[in-house]
């Protein structure tokens, strides 16, 4: 129904949710959160077959997948310590308590949002990304 009045209409949407099975039926493009700091920005397609913040890979990791098969095969990433309360959040990169690539420097620096392909933008700087 939603997709239907985006057409009929020339809707769009901001769509706010923490299912991100559904989010990829719905938008075409998504902005991934961590406690209220964007991580990630890119289309749909290129989201969920080429993630690049840890944080990105672990929930998209946390899909269910239907196949009994296809799930046997499939690799969790499980995030690491404990969720930092949203009342006091870490200083620099909010997500380096969590951060299987942390480094020294990540509790200091908040990392910059970086375009690492056209329209696809991540912010951390641990990853071997160019941009």
């Amino acid at each position: 129904m939603l997709e239907d009045l985006q057409e009929e209409m020339g809707l769009t949407y901001l769509f706010v949710a923490h299912d991100l099975s559904m989010v990829r039926h719905i938008s075409t493009r998504i902005g991934v959160m961590y406690l209220g700091r964007l991580v990630e920005i890119a289309d749909s397609d290129e989201l969920y077959e080429n993630p690049l913040h840890p944080y990105t890979k672990a929930l998209l990791s946390a899909i269910p997948v239907a196949d009994p098969q296809l799930s046997a095969k499939s690799k969790r990433l499980m995030l690491q310590g404990e969720l930092p309360s949203p009342m006091h959040v870490p200083s620099g990169c909010h997500f380096h308590t969590r951060c299987m690539y942390a480094e020294e420097g990540c509790s200091r620096e908040v990392p910059e949002m970086k375009e690492v392909s056209p329209g696809h933008f991540v912010a951390c700087s641990c990853l071997p990304i160019k941009g």
